[in-house]
């Protein structure tokens, strides 16, 4: 969400960048003065939490929470809202898509806020490595996406219809029947995939891409990417990041082919 959830009545965000030195004591607070007296004694930080220099806003899952019914779900998230309004205060708070967004200040620094976002889940854990990977330039959520392009590869190979969502994890569908229930295990995403990998082995863009150009079979199934992620180069709010994963396949490519050519001189 980009920490923008909260904005001032001139449309101005009220949330702004937080240091990685300040996410540590910021967490510790939220959860002591905020989380604990509404019942939450525990959350797990997602993506790039904590990693990078300079966050927008911090993610976190909480739970295990039920995840199946969605009216009861509805219910959960309705209650959390409530009561964290009256811990925060009415407007810092909110409902935003799937996730509750919260307005929190940053500890060690005179009226400074960040947003938290933090994601409901049946199990954090495993929500924790499906919403992980950012590596050192590409964003967290472009390994992801290389996942769903080889689970759409493997749907038109297999004829099951696979597919994966983030939150939420990989199904597979035989017809109408549920072959792989709906999980974020990661073995299960890996193995359904077939991805020659430990799930601990892929944990960024740049890790996965490596272990899939080592694969005779998988290598061949990058070259679609690019356009598989279309729409996010044509935005302008996501194509820099979309075109650092774009690169960093084409540098890949580009020392794949050199090597052939020194190797076809020396033949």
């Amino acid at each position: 969400m980009g920490g923008e959830a909260f904005k001032g009545p001139d449309g101005n965000p009220l949330t702004t960048g937080i240091r990685r030195s300040e996410v540590g004591p910021t967490l510790d607070a939220l959860l002591r003065d905020v989380l604990k007296p509404v019942g939450i004694d525990a959350y797990v930080p997602l993506g790039s939490t904590g990693k990078k220099e300079m966050s927008g806003d911090i993610d976190i899952a909480i739970g295990p929470i039920p995840m199946e019914d969605t009216k009861v779900l509805k219910a959960i998230k309705d209650g959390l809202v409530k009561n964290l309004q009256q811990v925060l205060g009415p407007d810092q708070a909110k409902l935003v898509g799937q996730n509750i967004a919260l307005m929190v200040p940053i500890v060690g620094s005179r009226d400074r806020f960040v947003q938290v976002d933090m994601m409901l889940s049946g199990n954090p854990d495993l929500t924790g490595w499906l919403m992980s990977g950012t590596g050192s330039g590409v964003k967290g959520v472009y390994r992801n996406l290389m996942l769903a392009h080889l689970a759409s590869i493997a749907s038109k190979e297999t004829g099951d219809k696979i597919t994966i969502s983030f939150p939420g994890g990989i199904q597979v569908m035989k017809g109408s029947e549920v072959a792989v229930k709906r999980t974020e295990d990661p073995a299960t995403i890996v193995s359904v995939l077939g991805i020659p990998a430990d799930p601990s082995e892929i944990t960024t863009f740049e890790d996965l891409v490596t272990i899939l150009e080592g694969d005779p079979v998988f290598s061949q199934k990058l070259a679609g990417f690019e356009t598989y992620i279309q729409r996010y180069l044509m935005d302008p709010k996501t194509s820099v990041e979309a075109m650092k994963a774009v690169n960093f396949l084409k540098r890949n490519n580009g020392l794949r082919e050199a090597i052939r050519r020194v190797i076809r001189t020396i033949r």
